[in-house]
């Protein structure tokens, strides 16, 4: 098999649009089972995460970094897919971590908390993103309230999947600079 999709490298690499889009789609749904079994994504964030693999193989390629391969096509794909689907869970772990570092930083309620303190806190809550304009609120709720992959939330916002956690970056720091505000008063 690696011979075959050595060659398909070589037409690839001399630019030959159809075998490409051939590799492109004798590759996709084996690499797409394979992350969705491994870790468990949903078919739409599965195929976004093959695309980005894809292009990066692609780009490998042009680049001359993969001259030879000496598995197959689908396990090279496979491979960077597992890394970039590692690399999220990690930003998302540290984002969780931070989130909670910050939330145990914030003054807690008793239990006997009243409706009227809940909503009190749901509106300095509400404040606080109203505060940091449109793009963080959105890129914010979508990622830490309503759990979108970060492919999603790329998408929603028309902004490559690359920028995505340093915009995220910027709004938390953002966020912390509102929090200290309000606690300067």
């Amino acid at each position: 098999m690696a011979s075959t999709d050595q060659l398909v490298l070589a037409k690839i690499l001399e630019g030959d649009e159809e075998a490409l889009n051939r590799a492109y789609l004798d590759c996709r749904q084996k690499c797409i089972a394979y992350l969705r079994l491994q870790f468990t994504y949903s078919a739409e964030a599965a195929a976004e995460l093959y695309n980005d693999a894809f292009v990066e193989m692609w780009r490998n390629t042009l680049a001359g970094k993969l001259e030879t391969i000496t598995n197959s096509l689908v396990a090279y794909i496979s491979g960077v897919m597992q890394n970039k689907a590692q690399e999220q869970l990690r930003t998302h772990e540290r984002q969780s971590r931070l989130l909670e570092k910050m939330a145990s930083q914030m003054p807690t309620s008793t239990e006997q908390e009243t409706e009227l303190e809940e909503e009190q806190e749901r509106q300095r809550v509400q404040l606080l993103l109203d505060r940091l304009g449109d793009r963080c609120r959105r890129l914010l709720v979508m990622h830490y309230f309503l759990h979108f992959d970060d492919h999603v939330v790329a998408e929603d916002m028309g902004m490559p999947y690359d920028r995505i956690r340093k915009e995220r970056h910027k709004c938390l720091s953002k966020a912390r600079g509102e929090i200290q505000k309000v606690e300067n008063l």
